[in-house]
């Protein structure tokens, strides 16, 4: 797939930045700058804004952020800023597409989680009766998603990032998703309560999040990796920062500010965050979060958190490939209408 990009002179960069370098390194705006920020709540891949909210890297960029209650669906969490409700959406990248489908003026400014890691994980019970059909954790990938037939699965909500791509993939291996029962939840506690409850047979979920907690806890054990055997989950923008066109023209300077601490977090992510640090964001973000979890879920996306936070031609061929799959009107969209790179890219200039 051929990406339409636009160089940074035919987007007319001078005009609607006037008044404010994108870079910050004229006219930047002096003093404090208050903004909204919606999200979709802590979990390991989120660790850019825990850590930068741990040790003051919001206060030190001189903003103050009202960080708004978190939100378990992308879509959701983006409907809250396309209203105006929020400045800055941090959520999953599938929300982006069907927004700018609809002609709403959003843009994703910043990648800030690189690489969608989809699991499966099943109870015990429900692996040992598939294994009586032949199948079991080492047979092809294949012949685990054609197993799934009949199964009744815990997922988050419809329309999250994880539901979409979970749907997506079973698509790609010719299964209809509606040959097994899939049970959407409201958060991560619902699904867990209804693996040891035995209401479901599994969980779809990330190593970060449902899948991860529930394996370290024995409640289920590791049956996908659908990552594993595709590259455009490898290469999905999972989680994005997306504002209004209009914000993003009349405060750059906030944006700037905003994605200078992201870029600030990650680069200590990049560099190693030690034991003290880790132990910090655990007290104040998951105090009740088992600390095999806890471990677990950020040695599995530490590495996918590492890599830059502008946005790259080949995360959008993974949005549309993704959202198309399932889109009843699949979108054609270019770089220019998702994206705006420019102050991510003035930010992390080598």
């Amino acid at each position: 797939m051929k990406i339409q990009r636009r160089s940074v002179l035919a987007l007319g960069l001078a005009a609607p930045f006037a008044g404010v370098a994108v870079g910050g390194k004229a006219m930047a705006q002096s003093g404090p700058i208050t903004v909204r920020m919606q999200g979709i709540g802590a979990n390991a891949s989120t660790l850019p804004e825990t850590y930068a909210r741990t040790v003051g890297l919001f206060e030190k960029n001189g903003l103050n952020v009202q960080f708004l209650p978190p939100i378990f669906n992308a879509n959701s969490v983006m409907a809250v800023a396309v209203q105006g409700q929020a400045d800055f959406a941090y959520t999953g990248g599938s929300a982006i597409v069907p927004v700018v489908q609809q002609g709403r003026p959003m843009k994703v400014v910043a990648t800030i989680l690189s690489g969608l890691d989809l699991k499966v994980s099943l109870t015990k019970v429900a692996l040992e009766k598939l294994a009586k059909q032949g199948v079991t954790q080492n047979s092809s990938v294949e012949e685990r998603v054609r197993a799934l037939r009949g199964l009744r699965l815990g997922a988050p909500t419809v329309g999250s990032l994880t539901d979409l791509s979970f749907r997506y993939s079973m698509k790609k291996y010719g299964i209809d998703p509606k040959e097994l029962t899939i049970q959407p939840m409201a958060d991560m506690t619902a699904l867990l309560a209804a693996l040891r409850q035995g209401v479901v047979d599994g969980v779809v979920g990330t190593a970060s999040t449902t899948s991860g907690r529930a394996e370290t806890e024995g409640l289920a054990m590791r049956y996908l990796a659908f990552e594993e055997s595709d590259p455009l989950l490898r290469a999905f923008p999972t989680y994005i920062i997306a504002v209004s066109d209009e914000y993003l023209q009349k405060n750059p300077e906030a944006v700037r500010r905003v994605l200078t601490v992201f870029s600030q977090a990650k680069a200590a992510i990049r560099r190693g965050l030690t034991d003290a640090e880790f132990a910090e964001v655990k007290k104040q973000f998951f105090p009740d979060t088992p600390q095999a979890s806890y471990d677990y879920g950020h040695s599995v996306t530490v590495p996918a958190l590492k890599a830059s936070i502008v946005p790259k031609d080949e995360q959008l061929v993974s949005l549309l490939a993704i959202n198309n799959a399932m889109a009843e009107n699949p979108a054609k969209l270019t770089f220019a209408q998702v994206f705006d790179s420019r102050i991510a890219a003035e930010i992390e200039k080598p």
